[in-house]
């Protein structure tokens, strides 16, 4: 396995990238995201797209729509 491990090109690097997202809702209040881009496919010009709830407010937002949708 060493020498398969010595013999195998690196991968190239994958562009990644983070940013802040606040929304502000009337009926909801503040919602707070980390959102974290990553590509997964760079000739198809793919990415994953990870929007992640930063605090206790803004999930409790987030039931809140989703309970509306129903």
């Amino acid at each position: 396995f060493l020498e398969l491990w010595d013999d195998t090109l690196p991968n190239d690097p994958k562009v990644r990238l983070t940013f802040p997202a606040v929304f502000k809702l009337p009926e909801i209040g503040k919602l707070s995201f980390h959102c974290l881009v990553t590509t997964c496919s760079e000739p198809e010009g793919l990415s994953f797209n990870d929007w992640i709830p930063i605090d206790a407010d803004t999930w409790r937002g987030l039931e809140i729509l989703r309970t509306r949708g129903s």
